[in-house]
This record gives structure tokens, C-alpha cells and sequence, in this order.
């Protein structure tokens, strides 16, 4: 079940995408990260956040999104896998950019971002269900009274977002989070999930 910590954590990295999208004057090519049901093959999901470029090409299933966010509060890995092979399988690949958000219900606070990748059952991977695998995996640790520790990185490539190739435009670039960017992109989160509320 979706908590106010899963829109938090969603919405703040929409306003990353967003604002990296607007840097390149793309605005109309890109909408905002949104949260729409799509319906695979066994069942039908909503992401945390998604985006679906304007331009998707002839070949493509236009209702599938390019990137999609999930965000991991209280759920288990198990379950995070589950949502990740459903992104990429059940799309057939066109879903390029899955992410995940997964923040440390307690204290002192983690943040982790990471994308995932599916390769399909094949002789090579030797499992029926296909290899699912982390790609990439940048980390934020709480330090009260510190500075939070970053580490990792973190770059999506903009043909896998905008489907579109780098080329195509001249002000194209790759989503690249800094350790600036996650420091306080885990920030925002942290204050909202160890503030109390007021009485």
C-alpha cells in the first residue's frame, strides 16, 4: 500500500527528472512523471511515478512508459523484485528505465537508488524466469549532526528516457544525479519522514 513516504520520495525524484528534462527546453516531449495503470500480461500495475515520452516510434506500444519509479518503504525485497521483473518483463522491453527508491523505515535513514535490467530466459542465462540485476546504485547514510555519507552514481541515458536518439537534439544530455543531487534529494525525504509532527 502506497504511504505519504512513497509520495514524497516519488514526487522529489520527478522534480530531478523534470528539472533536468526543462534544462534541455524539452518540457513538451517529456510530461511530468505521473502514476498511470497499465495492464501486462498477467496483471494490471500503477507505478510511483512514470514518464511516457511524446515521440515513442511505430514499433512501440505507446501506452507502456519509457522510465518508471518504484519507491520501497515497509515492503521486502522480494516484493520490490516482483514489481521490477513485472516493469521489464511484461513489457517486452519497452520499458528502458526502471527505478527504485528504497528508504530505511528507521532511524538513522538510508536512501538507495537503483536501476534494474532483465534479461530474457535463454540458453545463456540458464534460468527460466530470466536474470534480474541491478545496474547501477547510488546510496545516502543519516548522520545526525554530520554530513550524510553519499556514495555511488547514478546516469540514465536520455535515448532510453526520451526514445529518441542523442543526436536528434542539441541540447540532449544523460540524466546524471550528482552526490550533491542525492545529498539533498535524501534530505528532503529525511525531513519529512523524522520531523514530528506538530501537536
Amino acid at each position: 500500500m502506497a504511504s505519504p513516504m512513497h509520495g514524497e520520495a516519488a514526487s522529489e525524484f520527478a522534480n530531478l527528472v523534470n528539472s533536468w528534462r526543462d534544462s534541455m527546453q524539452m518540457r513538451r516531449d517529456l510530461p511530468s512523471g505521473v502514476s498511470v495503470k497499465v495492464r501486462g500480461g498477467s496483471k494490471g500495475k500503477a507505478p510511483d511515478a512514470s514518464w511516457v515520452p511524446r515521440w515513442h516510434g511505430a514499433d512501440r506500444n505507446r501506452y507502456w512508459p519509457s522510465m518508471v519509479v518504484e519507491v520501497v518503504f515497509t515492503e521486502t525485497r522480494t516484493h520490490l523484485e516482483t514489481d521490477m521483473r513485472f516493469w521489464l518483463k511484461e513489457s517486452k522491453g519497452d520499458v528502458k528505465v526502471a527505478v527504485s527508491i528504497s528508504v530505511q523505515p528507521r532511524k538513522p535513514g538510508r536512501v538507495v537508488l537503483e536501476q534494474w535490467s532483465f534479461t530474457p530466459s535463454t540458453q545463456e542465462t540458464r534460468s527460466k524466469q530470466g536474470v534480474l540485476r541491478v545496474e547501477q546504485t547510488m546510496t545516502a547514510i543519516r548522520k545526525p549532526g554530520q554530513e550524510p555519507v553519499i556514495s555511488g552514481s547514478f546516469a540514465l541515458p536520455f535515448e532510453d528516457i526520451f526514445l529518441k536518439p542523442t543526436a536528434t537534439e542539441p541540447n540532449a544530455k544523460d540524466l546524471v544525479i550528482t552526490h550533491s543531487d542525492m545529498k539533498d534529494f535524501a534530505e528532503v525525504i529525511w525531513e519529512t519522514q523524522f520531523t514530528p509532527l506538530s501537536q
